[in-house]
């Protein structure tokens, strides 16, 4: 299908609608849809741009998706797409690719910029219409409006070749270029620090394309300086495009985007961490903040190894292959689709190192010890007498009192308690002594008391010797969402050897709603952890979480933590050792045709319809552990009726078909 601008257009975005479309205010369920490509790019011809998006009709997602049909709007034209099918092209390093979605292809007619947005429209007459846009798109006589080099061995031409990747932006930014394309010629580590001036940004932007003619290309610092933590480009829209890139983190902890658009695309790129892999610490602590790219970045077909919260919120992440990482994997992230999430695991971030023991040899009654605050920041330790503060001391994460000596270590911290270093009022403590086990494995900011990583630590007595820890509270989610969120999808992707939690689909957090979330065709396994459930909790509005396989962790309905649902939710075709209905209380929403493990608890009392029993996690499906999520035994033995038209690997699932993510 095909679309082309209205005659209208004159080049200027918006120019060619007489009324624009508007998203209406959500009132009652809406379809949910998202991108299967990132916008703001340039073509000659022709591009291909598509949505995925879906909406339960009334217990089933099979009728095209449960959409009437999905509209789009070019610059006032607008195409009826009435079904999903799927879309094949080369991907970023030639390699064939496939995605089911609602695609259609925008032709040029002229030069300029243009916007797009999509409309679906549910089969349910009592749901809302959803629109998403504007989409930025750039119809062009050229897909770049400047092409650079960077060759550190030739020589510096304006416009032409530069020696440093600097450079080469400072250049873009300064000829305000919409489209433009650097290739960096020889291997080597190029970084893209903090350029002088002014930022570039805005919504008139497409990408700048990086890619590099020679394998062994890093972007990063050549050298660790734990006092420079982001990489700040002052740039916008970098598209590091194709396997000869590497973004190497380990010299830097984020990727920085300024406010505006574009935001940064990862685009058949490596994604590493050169110095340890998941195991690098920060400053004597986890990587800090619960990104590696600022902003909404795009990920697509990239290849990560070692980073610590690779894709969180992320506004697409599209066939990636993703393996030893650790911390959260795709927090917040709008769309996941058809990845691959292996060998993620915390473990060593949170073992427990005995640290430091502190004793009160004074002559009051009692005497305790408290630290509050967050560990990726500061934090602040109390000394009490008899219930009363006597002195504080805050340690901190700042490199510079890292490299002064001061308030970072756990040396500090014991020469505090010894009367050594005066605490936060200039004070000099007093009958409190402590002794240093371990000053090299982590940071001050990492002390607990044994056995609450993660927690204040609150009033521990020490008119005894008491041992406190360090660690680290860096733990792993898969899918997790923090606050209020609306218009998610998380869709065919496999996730094997991950320890964690694997859907923790709740506003955590500030707490609020979430609406309009799709959780289809994804298969899952865990290696045995200390909580060992994915769960819901907090008010859930359509919400549709279907055919998934979860080899070895039960989902739990929070009905004990405000879980709610309305009519428009639906929990079918699942796999899962057992599902609980933690308090005993039914979640009031259908709840039907899933399958549990051998010795699970019966959930048909409380609502739950059509159950299946049987097997385990080794008997059901053909190697889980190795992300092998084919259907066997006794999940053959009980098909249902199907809710979603195909699973993973886009094959197609008959209308009876095997429970879980994998057609059979």
């Amino acid at each position: 299908m095909e679309i082309r601008p209205s005659d209208a257009w004159t080049g200027v975005t918006g120019s060619g609608f007489s009324q624009l479309p508007v998203d209406p205010v959500r009132q009652t369920a809406k379809p949910a849809m998202r991108l299967l490509v990132p916008d703001r790019q340039a073509f000659t011809d022709e591009l291909t741009i598509g949505v995925d998006a879906w909406a339960n009709d009334n217990g089933s997602l099979l009728n095209t998706c449960g959409l009437q049909k999905v509209v789009c709007h070019y610059e006032g034209a607008s195409e009826e797409i009435t079904a999903p099918n799927f879309h094949s092209f080369n991907d970023a390093n030639g390699n064939p690719v496939t995605y089911f979605g609602w695609w259609i292809t925008l032709k040029r007619t002229g030069v300029g910029a243009g916007h797009v947005y999509f409309e679906a429209v549910p089969r349910d007459p009592t749901m809302q219409s959803r629109v998403i846009g504007p989409c930025h798109v750039f119809p062009s006589d050229s897909l770049h409006d400047i092409e650079l080099t960077i060759d550190p061995d030739a020589p510096a031409q304006h416009l032409a070749n530069y020696q440093t990747l600097q450079a080469a932006l400072t250049a873009i930014r300064d000829r305000a270029a919409v489209t433009a394309r650097i290739r960096i010629m020889k291997a080597g580590t190029y970084s893209c620090e903090t350029l002088s001036g002014p930022t570039r940004a805005g919504d008139g932007l497409g990408y700048i394309t990086v890619e590099a003619a020679v394998p062994g290309v890093v972007i990063g610092r050549p050298t660790l300086d734990f006092s420079q933590q982001q990489m700040r480009p002052k740039v916008n829209g970098l598209h590091f495009k194709g396997e000869n890139i590497t973004l190497d983190f380990a010299n830097f902890t984020e990727l920085y985007k300024e406010s505006g658009a574009p935001n940064h695309w990862l685009d058949g790129c490596q994604i590493a961490n050169s110095r340890g892999g998941r195991d690098a610490k920060w400053r004597l602590s986890a990587y800090p903040g619960g990104w590696r790219v600022r902003g909404k970045p795009w990920f697509t077909e990239c290849a990560i190894t070692g980073v610590a919260n690779a894709c969180s919120n992320a506004s697409l992440v599209r066939g990636v292959n993703a393996s030893g990482g650790v911390g959260d994997t795709v927090k917040n992230a709008d769309a996941v689709i058809d990845s691959q999430f292996s060998d993620w695991d915390s473990r060593a971030f949170r073992q427990q190192v005995d640290a430091l023991t502190v004793e009160y040899t004074g002559a009051g009654n009692s005497a305790s010890i408290s630290v509050s605050g967050n560990e990726t920041e500061n934090r602040t330790i109390t000394a009490k007498v008899d219930g009363i503060p006597v002195s504080r001391y805050t340690i901190t994460s700042y490199w510079s009192d890292a490299l002064a000596d001061r308030k970072f270590y756990i040396r500090n911290v014991a020469d505090w308690l010894n009367g050594v270093t005066p605490d936060d009022s200039g004070s000099i403590l007093s009958d409190f002594s402590a002794v240093v086990l371990d000053d090299e494995t982590w940071r001050a900011t990492q002390l607990y008391k044994r056995g609450d990583v993660g927690g204040d630590v609150v009033d521990v007595d020490v008119t005894v010797p008491y041992t406190f820890i360090t660690a680290s509270d860096q733990h792993a989610d898969f899918v997790q969402y923090i606050g209020a969120q609306e218009n998610m999808i998380v869709r065919g992707n496999t996730v094997f050897g991950f320890y964690g939690q694997l859907f923790f689909i709740t506003s955590s957090g500030t707490g609020g709603v979430l609406a309009d979330i799709m959780v289809l065709n994804n298969a899952a396994t865990d290696i045995a952890s200390e909580n060992n459930q994915s769960q819901m909790a907090q008010p859930h509005r359509h919400v549709v979480v279907a055919h998934n396989s979860l080899a070895r962790q039960r989902f739990s309905f929070r009905t004990d933590n405000s879980y709610s649902g309305d009519d428009y939710c639906l929990f079918a075709n699942n796999v899962a050792p057992g599902i609980v209905f933690n308090a005993g209380i039914s979640p009031g929403i259908p709840v039907v045709s899933n399958h549990v493990q051998t010795g699970a608890a019966m959930i048909e009392a409380l609502g739950a319809v059509d159950t299946t029993q049987g097997g385990t996690d080794e008997s059901l499906f053909a190697d889980s552990v190795n992300g092998d999520f084919r259907p066997q035994g006794a999940l053959l033995a009980n098909p249902a009726a199907a809710v979603v038209s195909f699973g993973q690997a886009n094959a197609a699932r008959g209308q009876v078909a095997a429970k879980g993510a994998i057609a059979g």
